[in-house]
């Protein structure tokens, strides 16, 4: 979970080292993690469902009107945003990856985020 972020800060290109600092890293922050990463993704599950919601009425108009063509443009629109939201979450969650690995490693709060955020869903474990 952690070796994008363990092969950005660390000189050590040695796989086996990389790997036993990420799973050294998820051994003691696992449970707490997990609070950022559930609220990245109910954000995308939120868009879809919102997407869905704007969808099936565009739809449906289409065909009333019986404008079928405006199906296809609907769902290639959907299909764009769906794909389009799926890259933007997935690149939130390496930027909260990677931020929580430097608070977890190095105990610095990376720019922009503050403490109060960082605490918010991690909390460091004592050795």
């Amino acid at each position: 979970m952690f070796a994008i972020p363990v092969i950005i800060r660390r000189t050590d290109t040695n796989p086996l080292a990389v790997l036993r600092d990420s799973v050294a890293t998820l051994k003691r922050t696992w449970g707490e993690s997990l609070a950022g990463f559930v609220g990245i993704r109910l954000g995308g599950v939120a868009f879809v469902l919102l997407s869905i919601g704007l969808l099936v009425p565009a739809v449906v108009l289409a065909f009333v009107f019986h404008q079928f063509w405006l199906i296809a443009v609907a769902v290639a629109l959907w299909v764009l945003a769906i794909f389009t939201a799926s890259f933007f979450v997935g690149m939130a969650t390496h930027v909260y990856r990677c931020a929580l690995y430097v608070y977890a490693s190095e105990g610095v709060v990376p720019v922009p985020y503050t403490v109060e955020l960082m605490n918010a869903g991690w909390k460091v474990k004592k050795a």
